[in-house]
């Protein structure tokens, strides 16, 4: 049997506010702040997260890792 979830209405004021967004890091419905990792406050995206660069070869990496098993970097 499936339940059936209410949805209220800030729910859905953040999804239309999220639609189309891509490529970005959210806290508590804010974009997140950028952290270089010497800070003393929680929170915030990491710059190299945010690294086209990094993003290129995370996916290089996972895709060799899947294709042959166990790669090495």
């Amino acid at each position: 049997m499936r339940r059936r979830v209410r949805r209220d209405g800030r729910r859905r004021e953040r999804e239309a506010a999220a639609d189309g967004v891509t490529g970005r890091y959210f806290e508590d419905n804010q974009e997140a702040r950028v952290v270089r990792g010497d800070e003393d406050r929680p929170g915030g995206v990491a710059a190299h997260a945010l690294s086209p660069e990094s993003a290129d070869r995370l996916w290089e990496y996972a895709s060799a890792a899947l294709a042959k098993g166990s790669p090495r970097p």
